[in-house]
Formats: C-alpha cells, sequence, structure tokens
C-alpha cells in the first residue's frame, strides 16, 4: 500500500486531531510524571476511567509506567508498549493495547479498545444478564408457586380445625344420645331388680319393653355412627348391580305402611308403567328410602297421607316423599342433613330420632353421583326428593 506523505496529511492534521479525541475506540491520556496530575483525556479514556484517571491506570500502574522513565529529554521516548488494564479494582475492567510516551516530565498514554473483545464482552455480558433474568422469572415463579403452596397448608390446617371441631362436637352429641338411651334401660333394670316383687307381671313386661326400645335405639344410634364414620373416611364400596328401581321401592313402601298403620296414615305410591332397571347398590338405597319415608311417617299426623312418586328418564331417576306434617322452618332447612341436628318439630307419636338418618342418606346419594334436597314451608309439609344417574 501506497504511503502518504506528512505533507499530503498536514492538511488533515486539525480533523484528525479531533476525531481522535472524540473518538470511543482510541484512549488518548496526559499526565504530569511526577504530581500525577491529570492533565487531559479523550472520551475513550473517560469512559474507562473509574474516578482518579491516574489511580485508574491498574496494570501496569501509574507508578510502574513513571518508574520507567529515564530523563526529561527534549525528545519523545516510548517508555511502555503493550497491554495496559483500565478502570479499578472493584468493577468490570477494560484492557488496551496501548503506547506510553514520555517527554519533559509528562506521560502521554496512547492505545486502542478491542472491539472485538469488547463484542465478546458484551456477548458474555448479555449471555449472563439473560441467565439473571431467567433465574428472576424463575426465583418470582417459585416464590409465587410456595406462596400458593403456604396458602393451600394454610386453608388445609384451617380445614382440620373445623374438621376436629367438628369431629369433637360429633362425638360429644354421639355421647349424649347414647347416654340417655342406656341410661334409661339401666333405670328401669334397677327398678326391676330392687323392687321386682312391687310390680305386677304386667307392669314388670312394660318395664322390659321399654328397656328393649332404648337400647334398640343405642344399637341403632351406634350402627348409623358406624355408617357415617366408614362414609366419611372413604371405606364404603357401593354395590351396584342391575336390577328393577321399582321393585325396591315398592317393598320399601310395603314395610313402612305396616308402621304407618299404627298412625292411620296411607301411603300413596306412584311409579308409572314399566320397570326401571339400571345399577344402584340396593341395600344402601334402601336405606335411603327407608330414612327418608320413616321421617315423613314420624312428623306426619294420624290419619293423614305421604305421597311417594318415582320418575324414571333416560338420565336420571327422581324419588319424591311428599308429607303433610307442620313443615320445616327456613331458617332450619340448612340444617336438615346435618348429622345430629334435629328442627324444633316434634315426632307426632313420640317416636326417637337419631338425627343421623338424613346425613347418611346424603352420603349415600352423593355416592351414587346424585343429589338430594328438601322443599318445605312451615305448617304446609315437606318434600324430600333425590336424583341418581341411570347408567
Amino acid at each position: 500500500m501506497k504511503q502518504i506523505s506528512h505533507k499530503v496529511l498536514s492538511a488533515w492534521y486539525g480533523v484528525i486531531n479531533e476525531s481522535a479525541i472524540k473518538s470511543e475506540a482510541l484512549c488518548i491520556a496526559l499526565f504530569h510524571t511526577n504530581s500525577r496530575n491529570f492533565l487531559f483525556g479523550n472520551k475513550a479514556f473517560l469512559n474507562l476511567s473509574k474516578g482518579d484517571p491516574a489511580l485508574s491506570l491498574i496494570n501496569p500502574d501509574f507508578n510502574t509506567l513513571a518508574e520507567n522513565v529515564t530523563s526529561e529529554s527534549a525528545d519523545i521516548q516510548n517508555i511502555f508498549e503493550g497491554l495496559l488494564t483500565i478502570g479499578d479494582e472493584k468493577s468490570l475492567n477494560t484492557t488496551i493495547q496501548a503506547r506510553v510516551f514520555e517527554k519533559q516530565g509528562q506521560i502521554l498514554v496512547v492505545g486502542e479498545i478491542d472491539l472485538f473483545k469488547i463484542n465478546q464482552q458484551h456477548q458474555i455480558l448479555t449471555g449472563l444478564n439473560r441467565e439473571v433474568s431467567n433465574l428472576q422469572r424463575q426465583l418470582t415463579k417459585e416464590k409465587i408457586q410456595l406462596e400458593r403452596a403456604l396458602n393451600e397448608l394454610k386453608k388445609a390446617n384451617n380445614e382440620l380445625a373445623i374438621l376436629n371441631a367438628e369431629k369433637n362436637r360429633f362425638l360429644n352429641m354421639a355421647a349424649h344420645d347414647l347416654r340417655n338411651p342406656i341410661s334409661t334401660a339401666i333405670s328401669y333394670a334397677d327398678l326391676l331388680i330392687r323392687d321386682r316383687d312391687s310390680y305386677t307381671e304386667e307392669q314388670r313386661i312394660l318395664f322390659l319393653r321399654k328397656m328393649e326400645d332404648r337400647l334398640q335405639f343405642a344399637i341403632r344410634l351406634m350402627t348409623e355412627l358406624l355408617d357415617v364414620s366408614k362414609i366419611e373416611a372413604g371405606t364404603v364400596e357401593l354395590d351396584k348391580r342391575e336390577q328393577d328401581f321399582t321393585t325396591l321401592i315398592r317393598q320399601v313402601v310395603e314395610f313402612n305402611q305396616l308402621i304407618a298403620n299404627y298412625k292411620n296414615i296411607n301411603i300413596d305410591l306412584h311409579t308409572g308403567p314399566g320397570k326401571h332397571i339400571f345399577p344402584f347398590d340396593k341395600n344402601k338405597m334402601e336405606q335411603v328410602l327407608n330414612n327418608i319415608i320413616s321421617n315423613a311417617i314420624k312428623y306426619s299426623p294420624h290419619n293423614s297421607h305421604i305421597i311417594v312418586h318415582v320418575d324414571a328418564g333416560q338420565h336420571t331417576a327422581t324419588v319424591s316423599v311428599k308429607d303433610n306434617g307442620p313443615g320445616i322452618k327456613p331458617e332450619e332447612l340448612p340444617l336438615v342433613f346435618e348429622p345430629f341436628q334435629k328442627t324444633s318439630n316434634k315426632p307426632t307419636a313420640g317416636e326417637s330420632s337419631t338425627g343421623l338418618g338424613l346425613a347418611i342418606s346424603k352420603k349415600i346419594v352423593e355416592q351414587h353421583g346424585g343429589s338430594i334436597h328438601v322443599d318445605s314451608e312451615s305448617g304446609r309439609g315437606s318434600v324430600f326428593y333425590f336424583s341418581i344417574p341411570v347408567y
């Protein structure tokens, strides 16, 4: 390549000098050798220096460069050539390919930034920033997941506390309801043992029947308590088999009619034509029907009617039981299917109730994939009805 003479370039020195001073790739800095006073630095050097420009020369440092000065000649002396690091010990530094000159007690640093290396560093920094951003996003995501998990744990603990309180309430009520009939039976037994000869045969038989009634109630309560516990624990498995739903309802109604006869109550059954055959657990469904129909008998007055209606369609089978009892107060309706919850109504012939029958019925119907409800108006009777899928 042909060299351009200094004479030709001299016309451009002003532009070249200004460009060099403003350059962001060519570093220029001028210092006093002894005092280390900073005299001049172009844009590139100032961008790289940190604080005191003289202290920004860290490898080799300013003192090392100054040691290379051998005279205060009027001629320019080259005292260093190689890699020079600019920056500070605590931050990211930049290394330039530099030449350092000395003349009359002044040091001139001239060097070039390796743009390729800076680009590499920039790419590395970009990659690090990307990784940091990814880590921040991951940490944020994990923080959100942790907060959700903590909220779920808090919610679960609250639910456990509620369940534990409910369990204690349940056990207290069960103990109370069991103690009463057993205590009554013990009282009758005590009377018979202590004063057996004071009572007639007819009175002794009456006492024994009272004892039998109370003990049967206690057994029924314990059986239903076990049913509730098994259902809540999920240990009850339904024995679903294809069978005629109508036949089961007819059998249950016939059985309950015998009980209803004591109060001169008639149970009217409406099933519609044909059979309704689909899979269900016969024993469990019989328990549901007995609970609902026996409740209707308990709370219906003498000489009244109970209507049992069956409607089996393509997708569901619905059974409703309508009585002519006193109905249920609006504020008591939400409690009907809760364990041990009894309404303010009293059975019309003094019949006993465990307060568990409807709660068990609800669980059994739900295990069949169905739902159970009640419509009632105080003074106008109640309608209990449930639906289960037909498949």
